[in-house]
């Protein structure tokens, strides 16, 4: 019996072997594939620039280097690997009958480090041999070196040593290659916008296609995010500072899995898309199925001059109709998404955002005779908010107070014969929703963007930037789950 159960485990022992085996030969031969193919592309397609990573680079387009950079450049499908491999890329396209303006590099210091086998003289060695005398040799050529940013949990999963290591390995590199007047480096690692928010990311910390569009812009188009020697310490402070907050005091966010949250609004909502926007950020920590309706230039209030009106997006949503609006805005895409998923056993509620447009369009704040007047902001926050509630009496509301604006004197001036300053509607909400019934979130005195943060959170004095976006998410989601609790 004893031997019956060694020689089956020994059995077992080969077939696992050789299944190993085989999946390493696989994989092998597949990357050999891509290498050779990458290879092929830089030989016979006609570019200025090259992009090609130790990471996954497939989000990134191609077009767009051409579009806003004004380089036509051929992107690697295969990451590379190795020190030689990197180093075979080079070689191909600086023999290529191509005039190279552009190299664009997708580096990980930590993996660099590892094929270094952790040892100084090795990477001084490899770094020189592999990179650096493609530099020196093509002064008139522009390496542009982007770092990984790699998601929150990534950075928290090390210990201590592993992360002093990890980031000592991203010092190296820059202290390198920071020198060289040819050589730009970008690093957004330190951004709790981005690595906070597990959406902007899928597997193996690839950021998705929305992410991936907006690190290129920011980098390769507008050299922002550049780490240098002089700065790298500051911009890694933050980052650990980070980690260690979250290792201390992990952040709880509330588990809205359960519910499908409707985001009526404008430019707030429809500045971004996917998990950039203020409804991607809310879905990412909380796993909420939220539905972005935000339609840039819409108001509240029935306008000759507005885009859209809040009643008419509502009254749209409720027949279900696509019609008449742009297929490119979110407030399409929204409502494509929620026609054709399923949404029952789902707690309900709607998020509502108006006011800047009213605002910045001199549009009359309240009609004393006509407390339902569309032609009015509060007139038409309280018709919209009494359809919800008559087609969704069970669903929560939350009204949402403007937020602060730079634009117009902070808000003080008056826009048109009938109008008031920003305040007069943020006052305006904040007495319909009480009057209605409804929740409400005073974005203006309570999400912290003011006159003095202006600048951190708002990408042009109105709009949110990134950090704004996942600023107000968490204000919003924080909300909502208090709500939840309380049910």
């Amino acid at each position: 019996m004893k031997s019956h159960m060694r020689n089956k485990a020994v059995f077992t022992g080969v077939i696992f072997l050789f299944l190993s085996a085989v999946i390493f030969f696989i994989i092998l031969y597949s990357n050999l594939i891509g290498i050779w193919k990458d290879l092929r592309r830089f030989s016979k397609m006609d570019y200025e620039g090259a992009f090609f990573s130790m990471y996954d680079i497939s989000c990134y387009r191609e077009e767009d280097f051409a579009a806003y950079r004004g380089v036509l450049t051929v992107k690697a499908e295969q990451p590379v690997e190795r020190w030689s491999v990197l180093s075979r890329y080079l070689d191909r396209i600086f023999s290529s009958k191509n005039t190279v303006t552009n190299v664009f590099l997708g580096l990980d210091p930590v993996v660099l480090w590892e094929k270094s086998q952790h040892k100084e003289e090795k990477w001084v060695k490899n770094l020189d041999q592999y990179l650096i005398s493609y530099i020196t040799a093509r002064q008139g050529v522009s390496f542009d070196i982007l770092l990984p940013t790699y998601p929150l949990s990534n950075w928290t999963e090390l210990s201590a040593s592993q992360l002093e290591e990890n980031l000592d390995s991203y010092s190296r590199l820059i202290e390198d290659l920071g020198g060289y007047s040819n050589v730009h480096i970008y690093f957004l690692g330190g951004e709790q916008w981005l690595i906070a928010n597990p959406a902007n990311y899928l597997e193996r910390g690839q950021t998705n296609e929305d992410v991936s569009r907006k690190i290129f812009f920011y980098t390769f188009c507008d050299q922002e995010y550049q780490i240098t020697p002089a700065n790298s310490s500051v911009l890694f402070e933050r980052l650990t500072s980070q980690v260690e907050q979250e290792r201390e005091s992990p952040t709880v966010y509330p588990d809205l899995s359960d519910w499908c949250i409707f985001f009526f609004g404008d430019s707030v909502f429809d500045y971004f898309s996917g998990s950039l926007s203020i409804p991607g950020v809310v879905n990412g920590l909380t796993g909420a199925r939220t539905y972005n309706l935000g339609y840039s230039g819409a108001s509240a209030t029935e306008d000759p001059m507005a885009v859209l009106s809040f009643n008419y997006m509502v009254n749209h949503f409720l027949e279900l109709n696509t019609g008449g609006v742009d297929k490119n805005s979110n407030y399409y895409r929204g409502l494509v998404d929620y026609i054709e998923e399923d949404h029952e056993d789902k707690k309900c509620c709607f998020v509502i955002e108006f006011g800047l447009n009213d605002y910045f369009g001199g549009r009359t704040v309240e009609n004393p005779l006509d407390g339902y007047d569309v032609g009015t902001y509060a007139g038409a926050l309280r018709t919209g908010v009494k359809t919800l509630q008559d087609a969704y009496p069970e669903a929560e509301i939350l009204l949402l107070a403007p937020t602060y604006a730079e634009v117009f004197s902070g808000g003080t001036e008056i826009n048109g014969v009938n109008g008031g300053v920003l305040t007069d509607y943020v006052d305006a909400a904040l007495r319909v929703a009480e009057e209605m019934g409804v929740h409400c979130l005073n974005n203006y005195a309570d999400s912290g963007i003011n006159a003095d943060s202006q600048a951190r959170y708002l990408t042009d004095g109105v709009h949110p930037n990134e950090a704004g976006s996942f600023l107000l998410g968490n204000c919003i989601l924080e909300y909502i789950g208090s709500i939840s609790s309380e049910n």
